[in-house]
């Protein structure tokens, strides 16, 4: 492996995909790939992933799939401490899940000093289930990896594109599509969309509209994956779809951020795969770069 190298590491209910990645001259370079079927507990699998494939030592950035909430709203300007114990409150009188169950972290993003929305900030927040969370650190740690980043599933799809303001990610969910809108790291939308074209055009403008509400001028282009994921204890089984291309037409298609492959990743990349893109996110997080502005 690379000096400075980072391994990032996707699963879903059926597989691990774990990409290597480096930079080298500004660009990021991934040069291996490796695959194994899930066939045991998540914790297991994610140890015998590491002893597989040698990745003792090796520093990591993960996510699998799980249920997960998450949420924003705006507060008034107030200290990371703060807005810390102000969440814990919120989320122990709204979230449905056991205040014991679930680990919670979150962001926040500053307003420019001018305007309506002076003297606020945006606060972001994610639960993940603790029983999710321990598994992949524990699995990965008793290998012998050195995980950094512990991320959650859908997030690092939101870095492989080159867009800078909001991407819309859809993806196929029961009988219809999952839409999903992103900008910098934060999920400001989650719908649940028809099939067809009408009403996932209806969901489309309903996004835009609560986007505007939070200072964003519009979507700056949409991509459509073909696979289906679990959502909230959701079977992975899900209708065939085919994404309206007018869709694209209408609001772009997404671009995503360049990068290299090369060796091994070169016979192995699968482009548009969403467990492919959930890897390479997760290596441009933990290589510390950011594919936006």
């Amino acid at each position: 492996m690379k000096e400075k190298n980072v391994i990032g590491i996707a699963s879903d209910t059926t597989m691990l995909l774990g990409l290597n990645g480096y930079i080298k001259e500004d660009c990021l370079v991934i040069d291996d790939v490796m695959c194994a079927s899930r066939k045991h507990t998540l914790e297991e699998d994610c140890e015998a992933f590491v002893h597989r494939f040698s990745l003792e030592g090796e520093r990591m950035a993960v996510a699998a799939v799980s249920a997960y909430r998450c949420g924003g709203m705006e507060i008034p300007k107030l200290s990371r401490q703060e807005a810390k114990d102000m969440l814990h409150w919120q989320l122990e009188d709204t979230l449905e899940w056991d205040k014991d169950t679930y680990y919670s972290d979150f962001m926040l993003t500053m307003r420019e000093e001018a305007g309506a929305k002076a003297g606020t900030d945006y606060l972001y927040w994610v639960v993940l289930p603790k029983v999710h969370v321990d598994a992949l650190a524990t699995g990965y740690f008793r290998g012998g990896g050195d995980v950094r980043i512990i991320d959650y599933w859908p997030s690092p799809l939101s870095r492989v594109f080159e867009e800078t303001g909001a991407k819309a990610l859809v993806w196929p969910e029961g009988e219809g599509w999952r839409l999903t809108v992103w900008r910098q790291d934060i999920c400001y939308v989650s719908l649940y969309s028809g099939a067809d074209e009408a009403s996932l055009r209806q969901a489309l403008q309903e996004a835009e509209q609560a986007i505007f509400l939070v200072g964003l001028s519009g979507i700056d282009g949409i991509y459509a994956y073909t696979e289906a994921v679990p959502y909230d204890g959701m079977s992975i089984e899900a209708s065939e779809q085919v994404f309206p291309e007018s869709l694209y037409n209408e609001y772009g298609m997404l671009s995503h951020a360049s990068y290299q492959c090369t060796n091994r990743a070169v016979t192995y990349e699968e482009k548009g795969s969403m467990l492919w893109d959930m890897a390479l996110g997760l290596v441009w997080r933990g290589l510390g770069m950011k594919t936006y502005d």
